[in-house]
Formats: C-alpha cells, sequence, structure tokens
C-alpha cells in the first residue's frame, strides 16, 4: 500500500492488546527497574513491535526480524514476513509469514546467509528468559491458524506425544511436516528463495485482551498515566513521603501529602469514581 497514513489505524488497533492493568504493567516494566516480569505483557510488547514495524506506520517498515535471547546465546527464532493481511473473520491484521527456528544443524548450513541477514537490517528482538518460552509455545499455534497441509504419520508432534517440541534455544518447537510447503510468496523474494526448505508458513496477529477479564481503553491515557503506582513513589509528583506516604481510602494510591493528593485531584476522580461505582465523592 502505498499511501502509509491508510494504516494508520493499526497503532490504535494493535494498541487493544493492552488491557488498562496491562498497561500500566507495560509503562513500569519500561521506565523502572524489576525483577519480576509480566510474560503475557512482554509477548505483547514483542507483537505489537513486529506489527507497527511490518505495517511501516511510524516511518520504518521491516520485514526479517529475529527473536533472541542474548544472555543465552543470541538469534533462536527468524520471522520472514511476505504480506501484512486483513483477518475479516477476526476483525484484525494478521502477519503472512515464515518462520525458521534456527537448531544448530540448520545454522550451520545458512551460516553466511544469517550473517548476511545481520547486515541487512534485520530486526533484532529480545525476549528474555521466560517470553523466550512463551514464544516457543505460541509458534506452533501461529503455524496451526493458517495450515493447509496435512501432518505426516511420522509428525514429531505424534511421535513425541508433546507439543511445542522444545523450549529449549537451540531447537524447534514445531514440527517438521510444513516445512516448505505453501511458501510461494517466500519464494518470489530472491534474497529468501534458497531458504525455502527450512522455514515454515505462520499467521501471526495480536492477543487481545478481553473487556470480561480486564478494563480495555476506559480512560485515556494522560488519566491512567496518573495512577501508576511505583513503590515509595506519590501518584502525584513521584517523590518520597512527607515523612511517609499517605494512601487513597478507595483506590490505595499513594500521595506524599494531603496538599500534593488535593493538587492531582482533577486526574485522580477518574479512577476513584470508576471504584466506586460512578457515585461522585
Amino acid at each position: 500500500m502505498r499511501d502509509m497514513h491508510k494504516l494508520d489505524w493499526v497503532t490504535t488497533h494493535v494498541s487493544l492488546m493492552f488491557s488498562d492493568r496491562q498497561r500500566v504493567i507495560r509503562d513500569r516494566q519500561t521506565k523502572y527497574t524489576s525483577n519480576v516480569r509480566d510474560i503475557l505483557v512482554d509477548v505483547k510488547d514483542t507483537l505489537y513491535t513486529l506489527l507497527i514495524r511490518i505495517s511501516g506506520v511510524q516511518g520504518v517498515k521491516s520485514r526479517v526480524f529475529g527473536l533472541a535471547e542474548p544472555s543465552i546465546g543470541g538469534i533462536y527464532t527468524l520471522i520472514f514476513v511476505t504480506d501484512l493481511r486483513l483477518d475479516l473473520a477476526s476483525h484484525t491484521v494478521v502477519a503472512d509469514a515464515c518462520v525458521l527456528p534456527l537448531t544448530n544443524r540448520i545454522v550451520e548450513d545458512i551460516s553466511s546467509t544469517l550473517a548476511r541477514l545481520q547486515n541487512d537490517g534485520l530486526v533484532r528482538v529480545k525476549t528474555i528468559a521466560e517470553e523466550m518460552k512463551a514464544w516457543k509455545r505460541l509458534l506452533p499455534a501461529f503455524v496451526e491458524r493458517c495450515r493447509e497441509w496435512k501432518h505426516k504419520d511420522s509428525c514429531e508432534y505424534i511421535v513425541k506425544g508433546v507439543v511445542p517440541l522444545s523450549l529449549e534455544l537451540a531447537e524447534s518447537p514445531i514440527c517438521s511436516c510444513g516445512q516448505g510447503m505453501g511458501v510461494d510468496a517466500f519464494e518470489n523474494v530472491k534474497e529468501w528463495k534458497h531458504l525455502a526448505q527450512y522455514v515454515t508458513r505462520a499467521a501471526i496477529s495480536p492477543l487481545f485482551a478481553v473487556s470480561y477479564l480486564d478494563s480495555v481503553a476506559t480512560l485515556p491515557e494522560e488519566n491512567i498515566s496518573k495512577f501508576r503506582k511505583v513503590p515509595g513513589q506519590c501518584t502525584g509528583c513521584s517523590g518520597p513521603g512527607k515523612p511517609k506516604l499517605l494512601t487513597c481510602s478507595i483506590c490505595r494510591a499513594p500521595y506524599c501529602s494531603l496538599v500534593c493528593q488535593r493538587e492531582d485531584w482533577k486526574r485522580h476522580k477518574h479512577r476513584c469514581k470508576r471504584m466506586e461505582g460512578d457515585s461522585g465523592k
């Protein structure tokens, strides 16, 4: 699509993957050091990065991504995107892609290609620790989402009796039944064609929050940002307590003083009213 402004809606659309609660967690994990991560939020954040870069709505369009766990070995899966499509049945978008889990054998076979891809615009996306395992679990589902071929009697899923096949860095989580199947669009890209025998087609789509579990897009960003709670910091000014933090009697938001709470009331009241059932204060 030449007119990229026609895709501006994609940013808002994929942002709806995050519930209000997850938006708070996402911001906290980005801005503050935390040893405890929300894995689902991390996975959604990676999906957001992929879909935005694929669409090109923020000025940079990418087609090749490498999911990486740098602390234990680097890139473990390559994702090649051929198209961004509308999924009319699900009212969303889907990245028509081919995935290539990097096993030790495959890395040996394509080492020169891998080096070239890393020099030619491959987008490296960090997926630390448990998020890597979450992606290993997701990949078989994304493959099944667009499967047009049949699993073989010798399918590794059947032989091993488990899906995904492995969560280890250098092992593939998906079976080999679909390798090289239905990848015509992939083969049309000259630089990728020789990898066709290794890749498996997958449909990568957003993972949306559901409103019956969490509130979704109920408050504007400028309001929700004001009650992101960071341990030891005032909701209003982010300062320490004077001498200790007080808490709102309704929503438990921390404040350094009554003065700061009153000054923040114009923004803060939206949260309190929602928690009181819009009864006001």
